[in-house]
């Protein structure tokens, strides 16, 4: 009997030696897998400097693939061109006109509409702290991480114009026989288009919210999914952009993988070993 409750003491010590947190080291490195998908780069740095209290640096960059399709400058522009448009005039008043044929003449051709703000690219740097939840002993854990954020967008500001200087109307000989004359009406546009375009680089201010579940895999690697949200304080561009790089409140998705440097925590159990009495 006394050999039986001293194994009984024996193991009653040990399970709490046994419900200790879980695995972590005092330094995590992530990489984002899903940014290379936006044509950008992500990563973290987290130091954990308590068991469930970790200061993370993150930081993320990101191109929009969608301003090549323009030609950004830095300077004004001014564009000379004329617009021919051909129309059939019948003499009966009855019979309304009929549009035959619309072009350009000479060398100038219209620039385009171009977007108030084209985004080339943002760079997101963020500093906050992480609390980390998690069972004893678990390989799972989820975290909630409020930050501060600084917003770097790079962008062309464009404001473009179209002002009409002058028609030029004309007509050619009448060609039919009356009541079925009919003639042809050449209209002559003439146009002036001013392009003045700006590269900016401005630093934007907001708050994060990130919500994170991860898994240990192995010694010191761990698989990641978050979920970021953040609320730019400035708003350079006042709405009249359509990008999502350039919206106010934002909420992205991460899938990142890491891994552990330094020192693992908790230290490993030791064997227990029972006493024969």
């Amino acid at each position: 009997m006394t050999r039986k409750y001293l194994y009984i003491w024996i193991i009653n010590c040990a399970i709490p030696a046994l419900s200790v947190a879980q695995r972590y080291a005092p330094f995590i490195v992530r990489t984002d897998l899903a940014m290379p998908l936006k044509q950008g780069a992500g990563a973290l740095f987290e130091w954990r400097y308590q068991k469930k209290h970790a200061l993370v640096f993150q930081a993320f960059w990101e191109t929009n693939a969608g301003y090549k399709q323009y030609d950004l400058f830095h300077g004004d522009l001014l564009v000379d061109y004329t617009r021919l448009v051909l129309d059939t005039v019948y003499n009966a008043n009855t019979i309304p006109n009929h549009r035959v044929g619309e072009s350009y003449i000479g060398d100038g051709r219209p620039v385009g509409k171009i977007p108030s703000f084209v985004t080339v690219s943002r760079l997101n740097l963020k500093i906050g702290k992480s609390f980390v939840f998690g069972k004893d002993r678990s390989r799972w854990q989820w975290s909630v991480l409020p930050s501060f954020s600084l917003l770097r967008h790079h962008y062309f500001a464009v404001d473009n114009s179209v002002d009409s200087r002058e028609v030029l109307t004309r007509n050619s000989p009448y060609y039919n026989s009356y009541p079925f004359q009919w003639y042809v009406k050449e209209t002559y546009y003439f146009y002036t288009e001013r392009v003045a375009m700006r590269e900016k680089k401005d630093w934007v201010p907001g708050l994060s919210y990130d919500v994170g579940v991860s898994r240990i895999l192995g010694a010191r690697w761990l698989v990641e999914l978050r979920a970021s949200g953040w609320y730019n304080l400035d708003h350079l561009f006042n709405g009249t952009s359509t990008t999502r790089a350039t919206q106010a409140f934002q909420v992205n998705g991460h899938l990142c993988v890491g891994y552990m440097i330094g020192k693992i925590y908790p230290k490993k159990v030791p064997e227990i070993k029972t006493i024969q009495l």
